[in-house]
């Protein structure tokens, strides 16, 4: 919810007579309204934010070389993107294994 700004001004138009001349007078005003389904972009970003179903965590792994090398052959031979993608697969295939994951 939040003022905005209108877009369309209203124009009002004055007339006035000084010595015998006339003069028009042109105002316009862009008015000031409450809309109550405006998002701001802020409010947008938090609840895009807030619907993703993935947790990002920055996590240092420290296992030995070959299992690297392990892990680069499982990635070529199942056709993966990176290395994040081969873990997750990994993991998740473990989960299947112990009946954790459907």
């Amino acid at each position: 919810m939040g003022w905005v700004v209108g877009e369309t001004p209203i124009y009002y138009m004055y007339v006035v007579k000084k010595n015998n001349i006339y003069y028009f007078i042109l105002v316009g005003v862009l008015l000031t309204m409450f809309n109550p389904d405006y998002v701001t972009p802020l409010e947008r970003k938090r609840r895009l934010k807030a619907a993703q179903k993935e947790t990002k965590v920055a996590k240092t792994i420290s296992i030995p070389i070959s299992y690297w090398a392990l892990l680069d052959e499982i990635k070529t031979k199942l056709g993966k993107k990176n290395a994040n993608a081969t873990l997750l697969y990994c993991i998740e295939q473990i989960g299947v294994e112990l009946e954790l994951e459907t």
